[in-house]
């Protein structure tokens, strides 16, 4: 796309028209015709480049995924073997609160799921009932933890710093994080967009597998697949991505 004179809008030339391309399942590279005047070369190289992407002749493949991709950093806890009774009976509270905090400092942002079975199965409690999830409930409200509810979960957090679509976290040995509730949409996101800046545009197969292999989930569920897919429809939503009639999705 180069800009001109034209008849429409601001609007219509810089978003409309692009996204309708996009959702028809073209690539479209905006170029600005000041720019090519002032240096023509480097214009003409990100052609070039979108080219090399597009036919597979990039060599450096995969860079900006490496680029997003962090250590996930784990909390260090000392394992205990306790039972239900040592969460309900309200004398181990302080012990607990501890646990969560270090929990979400370390390792923000967290679904509250997730937390609560990090905390328990620190104190070695495996098994519990309604009684043990009401009371972790009411500890991690204690907590005052600042929080985000995204696709109908809630995300804790301590600082501010940890909320963007800037980085994925991998796990070194074997994985912590074992179903949907333990990975955050943040995350997904962030694949997806370093996934997209080196390959242009994949469909939503083609992305389920990379945040499969990422995370080395060797047997996804249904569940897995629908975070997944409701991850993109919410990057959609907040104008990162753009899907094609054809569930090509792409770029905005």
């Amino acid at each position: 796309m180069c800009d001109a004179p034209t008849r429409f809008s601001v609007k219509d030339r810089n978003i409309l028209q692009i996204q309708t391309l996009k959702r028809s399942n073209w690539n479209v590279l905006r170029l600005y015709s000041v720019n090519y005047y002032n240096n023509p070369k480097r214009e003409i190289k990100k052609i070039k480049d979108l080219l090399d992407k597009l036919t597979g002749a990039d060599k450096k493949g995969g860079t900006e995924l490496n680029r997003l991709k962090k250590p996930y950093k784990k909390a260090v806890l000392t394992d205990l073997f306790e039972n239900a009774n040592y969460i309900t009976s309200g004398e181990n509270d302080k012990e607990i609160l501890a646990r969560l905090k270090s929990i979400v400092t370390v390792e923000e942002p967290i679904s509250h799921e997730f937390l609560v079975r990090r905390c328990l199965n620190s104190l070695g409690v495996t098994k519990y009932g309604a009684k043990v999830e009401s009371r972790m409930q009411a500890l991690v409200a204690l907590c005052g933890f600042k929080y985000e509810k995204i696709l109908g979960r809630e995300y804790y957090r301590k600082t501010d710093k940890c909320v963007g679509f800037d980085k994925y976290r991998v796990e070194a040995g074997e994985p912590i994080r074992k179903n949907e509730a333990d990975y955050t949409p943040y995350e997904i996101i962030s694949i997806v967009r370093g996934a997209l800046e080196d390959k242009v545009a994949l469909y939503m197969e083609e992305i389920q597998t990379i945040v499969c292999s990422i995370f080395r989930i060797t047997k996804p569920t249904e569940k897995f697949f629908a975070l997944v897919n409701d991850c993109v429809t919410l990057g959609e939503e907040k104008g990162l991505f753009v899907r094609s009639v054809s569930d090509r999705i792409s770029l905005a």
